[in-house]
């Protein structure tokens, strides 16, 4: 074929981001407090040097999607619950809430209920 471009090649930074994004949208790590792998055992699964993670995790930090605590690791962010509320009381747009967040509000709100 004469008219088509020969395809270019991925960057590995490229490919590593897209796949760590893919997991983290897909479930994989859980919602909200689940620990990521360390960064030398992700740059391993992701075929990515430790340099290459540790930049594609600050991106997804300064994006709020994962959380770094310095000597502790990398964290999934909480997802964001929606402005009208908690998930399933008459809200629109329904989200996952992290089990660690239930159980605070939870904590929260019964001594809100007894009588």
């Amino acid at each position: 074929m004469e008219g088509a471009k020969p395809k270019q090649p991925v960057l590995p930074s490229v490919r590593c981001e897209a796949e760590l994004r893919r997991r983290l949208v897909a479930g994989e790590f859980g919602p909200g407090d689940t620990q990521l792998p360390g960064m030398d055992d992700l740059a391993e699964e992701l075929g990515c040097s430790r340099g290459t993670v540790a930049t594609i995790l600050r991106k997804l930090a300064d994006e709020g999607l994962v959380t770094i605590i310095r000597g502790y690791g990398t964290f999934v962010a909480p997802l964001p619950l929606p402005a009208g509320g908690l998930p399933g009381l008459g809200c629109q747009g329904h989200r996952r809430i992290s089990p660690p967040l239930l159980i605070d509000l939870l904590r929260r709100a019964l001594p809100l209920m007894s009588p």
